[in-house]
């Protein structure tokens, strides 16, 4: 599962088992950051190729400058995931 989530202007892009505990974890030292949304996948090296993709507006580590480009990708391909994951459950 791939994650996004937002501190302020910095985005955090990355990958964890069980997202929501994940978050919590995240939130505990940072009781301003927000989820934006997971992709469901079982591709391991797509978080390596989305820090790729976002290298000019990385900050440091899994934390990118924000940017609507980033945001615009996860709410499209979260979509894609969710439907996928409907028709595979409903059939």
């Amino acid at each position: 599962m791939k994650v996004v989530y937002e501190d302020e202007s910095l985005l955090k892009i990355g990958k964890a088992e069980d997202c929501l505990i994940r978050f919590k974890r995240h939130k505990a030292s940072n009781p301003k950051l927000k989820f934006i949304c997971f992709i469901q996948t079982e591709d391991l090296s797509l978080e390596t190729d989305l820090h790729n993709k976002y290298q000019e507006f990385r900050h440091s580590n899994e934390w990118f400058t924000y940017d609507y480009s980033i945001i615009e990708y996860f709410q499209t391909e979260s979509k894609k995931s969710n439907e996928l994951a409907d028709t595979t459950l409903n059939n």
